[in-house]
């Protein structure tokens, strides 16, 4: 398995996590269209909540990062992303395995869209099951956009 380390984030690194932030956004087809400017500011507000972020790295290579959320229990893993380039090597399973290590093996929840279905089989393999669905009645905009992004 690869060596993973993880620094925990701090407000200087918002920007960083912004763009891995929207990497992740691409990746999982997300319908969130928040500019590079407004991932920012959620990050930092995030940061200055209840929620901790880690930056994976693989020597000095940053790899990918995670957003947790510590306030709730089972731990709320609300963002967990590996750099596109760097995607089926190992480096997924290995930050995972570092990140559940961090959190001492605690439970954890995840949302994974219904359409993520490379994401869905990730969590699979790290040990993961689905406990339920989550519906949601969009309106005629927010389709519009969804219909946008995701292929036909």
């Amino acid at each position: 398995m690869r060596h993973i380390e993880l620094t925990v984030a701090e407000a200087s690194d918002c920007g960083l996590l912004a763009l891995l932030n929207r990497a992740l956004i691409i990746a999982e087809q997300s319908d969130n269209v928040m500019s590079y400017a407004a991932l920012v500011g959620r990050m930092q507000g995030l940061l200055a909540s209840t929620y901790q972020a880690w930056i994976f790295r693989a020597d000095t290579v940053v790899v990918g990062y995670a957003l947790v959320d510590m306030s709730v229990y089972p731990r709320y893993l609300r963002h967990f992303c590996v750099v596109e380039s760097l995607r089926g090597q190992g480096y997924g399973a290995a930050s995972f395995a570092a990140l559940h290590n961090v959190l001492g093996g605690e439970a954890l929840d995840i949302d994974v869209l219904v359409w993520n279905s490379a994401g869905a089989a990730f969590w699979a393999k790290m040990g993961f099951a689905p406990r339920f669905t989550r519906m949601r009645k969009q309106t005629a905009v927010e389709n519009l956009s969804h219909d946008t992004l995701l292929p036909g």
